[in-house]
């Protein structure tokens, strides 16, 4: 439980300073591919920049959580177009579309799994009508 609590301060620092900064490279000193990809997104948001000049060098999943932090942030589904990774676009879109209470964005998921459960968050009832 404690280490938890030490690696989510570990994490919400190195995007802290991340962020000020506006250096993704920062957040390449964190240990594990998920304190990376949480960092990334943290300073997308906080950084706004959705450019990716400083990131070109990064993972293709990297780019992706980097790109969904700032969609998220921006509330900009065009954003989530320039994801490479079909599954992290698909839930980019969906993010955005449950966030914009939007069906509409919905359709543009590729994944039937994940087109559903997109439709399911903004009309839970509806499914519950079917069983």
């Amino acid at each position: 439980m404690w280490q938890d609590t030490i690696s989510s301060k570990k994490i919400d620092c190195y995007s802290k300073i991340a962020s000020v900064r506006a250096d993704l490279s920062i957040c390449d000193r964190t240990q594990g591919q998920v304190t990376k990809d949480v960092c990334y997104s943290l300073t997308a948001s906080a950084i706004r920049d959705s450019s990716l000049t400083n990131c070109d060098a990064k993972s293709q999943w990297e780019k992706a959580n980097y790109y969904i932090g700032i969609a998220l942030d921006k509330q900009d589904q065009f954003i989530c177009d320039k994801i490479q990774v079909q599954y992290e676009k698909d839930l980019c879109y969906s993010s955005i579309a449950s966030s914009k209470q939007n069906s509409i964005i919905c359709d543009q998921v590729q994944d039937q799994v994940t087109k559903d459960f997109c439709y399911e968050r903004l009309f839970p009832r509806a499914n519950q009508l079917y069983e």
